[in-house]
Formats: C-alpha cells, sequence, structure tokens
C-alpha cells in the first residue's frame, strides 16, 4: 500500500470562531487539504464574519508556500441569519490579518455586488460563497459571480444540508448539482461544486 498522508494530517487550525470552534470548524480540515492540493492563485470568500474559514485558507497558503492571493468579501454587519453585530468583530478580523496574513491577504468592506468590478472574469481559483443562506440570495451570488471563477475553478458553497429558518442553499445546491460536476463530502463536511 502506499503510504500517502494528506497535508491535514499535521495540520492545527491557529483561528477558529468567535468564542472558540464554530460552524465552519469541522471544514478546516477539507479546506486545508483543498488549497494544498490545488495550489490556488486567487481565492475569493464571499461572507466572512469572523474568519474561521477564510483564516484556514489563508493558513494552508502560507504553510503549503503557495504564491495565492486572499480576498474576504464582508460588510461585516451581519445577517439575518447569521445574526448582526458590532464593529469589534471587523476591528478583530482586521488586526488579525494585519498580523499574520497582510502580504497576501486583503479585507473588502464591501458588499458582494460592489466587489465584482475589482475581479477579472475567469479569475478566481476557488470561490466560497458563505452570505445570506437563502435561495434567492445564494442564487443571486453564484449568478453574479460564476464568470469570475475561471473554467475549472472550484466553488464551494457552505449550509447545504440546512432545511430550516429560510434557509434555501440546499435547493439552489441541488439544481446545481444537475448541471455542474459536483461533489459533497459524505460525512456532511466540506461542500464544492466544480464549475464548467
Amino acid at each position: 500500500m502506499w503510504p500517502w498522508r494528506s497535508p491535514s494530517s499535521t495540520f492545527i487550525p491557529k483561528r477558529h470562531s468567535w468564542g472558540g470552534p464554530g460552524l465552519w470548524s469541522g471544514h478546516l480540515a477539507f479546506a486545508y487539504d483543498l488549497v494544498a492540493a490545488e495550489r490556488p492563485k486567487l481565492i475569493v470568500e464571499l461572507g466572512t464574519f469572523y474568519g474561521e474559514s477564510y483564516f484556514g485558507f489563508c493558513q494552508a497558503v502560507e504553510e503549503n508556500f503557495i504564491a495565492c492571493n486572499c480576498y474576504a468579501v464582508d460588510t461585516w454587519r451581519g445577517d439575518a441569519h447569521g445574526g448582526f453585530y458590532s464593529q469589534d468583530i471587523h476591528s478583530d478580523v482586521e488586526a488579525y490579518n494585519r498580523a499574520h496574513y497582510s502580504s497576501f491577504s486583503r479585507l473588502m468592506r464591501m458588499t458582494f455586488d460592489q466587489a465584482l468590478s475589482h475581479f477579472s472574469d475567469d479569475s478566481i481559483d476557488i470561490l466560497h460563497i458563505d452570505g445570506h443562506h437563502s435561495y434567492e440570495s445564494v442564487r443571486s451570488d453564484f449568478a453574479s459571480w460564476i464568470r469570475k471563477v475561471r473554467p475549472g475553478g472550484i466553488v464551494l458553497l457552505h449550509d447545504i444540508c440546512i432545511r430550516a429558518d429560510g434557509f434555501g442553499v440546499w435547493r439552489f445546491w441541488g439544481e446545481l448539482c444537475a448541471t455542474f460536476p459536483h461533489r459533497s463530502e459524505e460525512r456532511r463536511v466540506g461542500k464544492e461544486c466544480r464549475s464548467r
């Protein structure tokens, strides 16, 4: 048998959510392995909150010596699904980014639509959509941003299994699966769609 180990077998996350491990903690090893395997040049995350997923991507970029630019797009005000929060969250995320990843990571405090013009078509290697989770919102985010993803790039959608409280990512995921090559982790950890 071939003695192979995934990069995340020695991975220890440096950052979790506000107050400890959060909703993305179970996906961090997947994200680390994905970045290590794909070696992207450009990662964009839509919806960052406290940065648990985003800084997981950044940590993978740094520890695997990947020449990659990372962008987090968020208003840092919150929304109906994730809750609303104070300026303290953005201040903390900004300070952490400046202290650890400022050479390749940028925080873009704006709406997803405002950020679109900052990226060329077919430029993003990994796009993580984790904004407002209604069906209409995630469908709109995908439709607006898919042209920014390079052919063969990867689109990650979070919360495809939640079917309560106005969450509609699961419904949109079902539609994407009929059109795009896709993979859903069996343990419901890390969800991805390969675009084009």
